[in-house]
């Protein structure tokens, strides 16, 4: 009924169309395309808190003053990001920087050296965390963030 290369030839088309529908799901699976948005909780955050988990945590890569200069910076490539660089850090959403965090580099087509923290810290740390980097950059950084809005993170009750 049919030829040898016909059959092959819809068995191959088969296989891939199932790698592909797997590719896809795998990527709905890491919310790339979640649109939800936080800001930093005003009764939450906690920026000496936030400083002193970001030097245990983050500045042996990203430096104690967020350059992107801490002693392991030199072996990584990229460089990893530097925060006082305010043109960058306006760009950056609470919920980007939130995901990065929680989710590490490369769950969000960033740096593989970035590792996931959320089965190390609490959401309520990440907040502190993201509060102190947030003191990095001088346009984003002042009395703004101290007036911020709560409004829940993904999964938290008001």
């Amino acid at each position: 009924m049919f030829s040898q290369p016909i059959l092959n030839f819809k068995l191959n088309k088969l296989i891939i169309m199932i790698f592909i529908s797997f590719f896809l799901i795998g990527f709905l699976e890491l919310n790339l395309f979640a649109k939800d948005e936080i800001t930093i909780p005003n009764t939450k955050w906690d920026i000496e808190k936030g400083k002193r988990l970001f030097h245990y945590y983050c500045s042996y890569c990203h430096g104690k003053e967020g350059k992107g200069d801490g002693p392991n910076a030199v072996n990584l490539d990229p460089k990893p990001r530097d925060f006082t660089d305010d043109k960058y850090m306006v760009t950056r959403t609470d919920q980007n920087l939130f995901d990065v965090i929680s989710k590490g580099g490369a769950a969000i087509a960033r740096s593989t050296f970035m590792p996931p923290f959320e089965h190390t810290l609490s959401k309520e740390k990440i907040l502190d965390i993201i509060a102190y980097i947030r003191s990095f950059a001088p346009i984003v950084r002042g009395p703004e963030i101290t007036e911020a809005k709560k409004t829940p993170v993904k999964g938290e009750k008001e």
